[in-house]
């Protein structure tokens, strides 16, 4: 229960701080497609993430992992955009 606590934690944190720096200049050139890019992208980083964990050995391949991970980047993205409105 704790691993699924911290990983949502970093990716609403992770999540948001991306949005701002990325998603919010696309935003700007795209009008509202950069919902669906911040979604995208946390899933893509949360894959990446368990794929080099299994590469290089650091850890074990965990589709609950990915499943976190997308959980609170979508949690960050959604909280950004609220307290940006």
């Amino acid at each position: 229960m704790n691993d699924i606590i911290n990983d949502i934690i970093t990716h609403i944190l992770f999540s948001t701080f991306m949005t701002y720096v990325i998603a919010d200049n696309l935003h700007k050139f795209t009008g509202n497609i950069w919902l669906n890019f911040s979604f995208t992208a946390t899933f893509v980083l949360g894959l990446a993430l368990e794929i080099l964990q299994w590469y290089f050995g650091f850890g074990t391949f965990e589709f609950k992992d990915i499943i976190n991970n997308s959980i609170g980047g979508t949690i960050g993205v959604l909280w950004y955009k609220s307290i940006t409105l």
